[in-house]
């Protein structure tokens, strides 16, 4: 049930990002600073990142191939949400977009690998 439920929540969360993607333009203001986009992506692929970890963890038993491949999702989602970018009118697709995306990746896996292997022992 606990899998089921996380693999869920994920799935809904990447079709609230595509969603987000397929809007030509965001009801959010993006002009506080400098870059703020950047740290959006991070943010929002760094959750993304938490909750890949949540569902691979009961497949992938290994820490570091387990870290791999949530980065490895996040990073491919992310190169196809630039994709889908680049066919919505008013939006473009953005290679710093993606750095951004799987920083945020590797930055959140890493904290869960961290406190799982802290937690563990």
């Amino acid at each position: 049930m606990i899998k089921t439920r996380d693999l869920v929540i994920l799935v809904v969360y990447c079709g609230l990002i595509f969603q987000a993607s397929a809007q030509p333009t965001l009801p959010i203001d993006m002009n506080l600073f400098l870059h703020q986009d950047k740290l959006v992506h991070m943010m929002a692929y760094g959750v993304m990142g938490g909750l890949c970890w949540r569902v691979l963890r009961h497949f992938v038993h290994q820490q570091p191939l387990l870290a791999w491949c949530c980065i490895g999702f996040c990073g491919l989602y992310g190169l196809s949400d630039e994709i889908h970018q680049s066919y919505v009118p008013g939006r473009c697709a953005d290679a710093m977009d993606l750095v951004a995306d799987i920083t945020g990746a590797v930055i959140s896996t890493a904290l869960f690998t961290r406190y799982r292997t802290n937690s563990i022992g």
